[in-house]
């Protein structure tokens, strides 16, 4: 037999035998379809972000990959908590806050050609 035969017919029995496996481990449950992730929207008060801008810019070591302690996620963790404790928030909401703000500036700073001069509001310049 040529390789290409043997070849097919083993990926064929493969996919097959993942298949059996497959079926065996439902146990006869109908597949459920996934659920989209619900999205956190965090609203914080002016001066709750003016806190944790300034909380932020005191602990680098969240942020900033080039720094030691960044890969020390218990430390981190730890700083978040203290800081969850300190404003009020639970710590997932804290970190929603801060990734939507990181997405939002990295957007902003990103020009693409043809984009033009784009009015930003007052929010969007106290970002920049």
């Amino acid at each position: 037999m040529p390789l290409e035969v043997i070849f097919s017919l083993n990926q064929t029995s493969l996919v097959e035998d993942i298949r059996q496996s497959t079926m065996a481990e439902d146990d006869g449950q109908s597949e459920k379809p996934l659920k989209k992730k619900t999205k956190t929207s965090v609203h914080l008060t002016t001066e709750q972000e003016q806190t944790m801008i300034e909380w932020l810019m005191n602990h680098e070591v969240l942020y900033n990959k080039k720094l030691e302690g960044y890969k020390d996620t218990k430390r981190k963790a730890l700083q978040w908590q203290k800081q969850s404790e300190e404003i009020g928030l639970p710590v997932y909401e804290l970190k929603t806050w801060y990734s939507s703000l990181r997405t939002r500036y990295t957007k902003l700073r990103k020009l693409t050609s043809g984009d033009g001069d784009l009015e930003n509001s007052e929010r969007n310049q106290w970002m920049l």
